[in-house]
């Protein structure tokens, strides 16, 4: 697989450099669109996160994405998925608080954002469905030969509740 999720240096991210980080920090996750072959898709996969105690606020999942104006016509994209396996066997497919389940590295593409900017997704999960100690959030990267997709600022809220003996594997 070419189209590759890999952390890289902001000094250092071409195709295209997306500014300074969110936040700060010198590292991005870039899935790597602009040198892979069309339709590769790669995913990362999260620690897991615990939600059983949520008390009926809803758990959120957030990042940063940067989208561009180059390359109009191809459709690199990404999407986000939830399960209770760090796998996509069962991964449910999830719509951000835009309505949106798919968010494309173009800046006119929808859900519509200011070309060469960092922009805020979150993902708001019904509190009364993710009631379960071990869930894993999934982001698939699609190349489409454009420009890189770059990821920061990754974060949960999550909701634990006391840790027991059979709670406890190795994954």
């Amino acid at each position: 697989v070419s189209g590759a999720f890999v952390l890289q240096p902001y000094a250092s991210a071409t195709n295209p450099a997306p500014g300074a980080a969110p936040g700060g920090g010198v590292n991005a996750m870039m899935f790597n669109s602009f040198t892979g072959i069309n339709n590769d898709t790669s995913i990362i996969i999260t620690k897991p996160f615990d939600f059983s105690n949520n008390a009926g606020v809803n758990p959120q999942f957030s990042f940063y994405m940067y989208r561009d104006n180059g390359f109009a016509a191809n459709d690199d994209h990404i999407r986000v998925y939830i399960n209770t396996a760090p796998n996509m066997t069962g991964a449910t497919l999830l719509s951000n608080t835009l309505g949106a389940n798919k968010l494309p590295r173009y800046s006119a593409s929808a859900p519509a954002a200011t070309a060469n900017t960092w922009n805020l997704y979150t993902y708001d999960l019904a509190a009364a469905s993710y009631l379960a100690k071990r869930y894993y959030f999934i982001i698939m990267g699609v190349c489409k030969d454009g420009n890189n997709i770059y990821l920061d600022r990754v974060t949960t809220n999550t909701y634990p509740s006391a840790t027991l003996a059979s709670d406890v594997k190795i994954d």
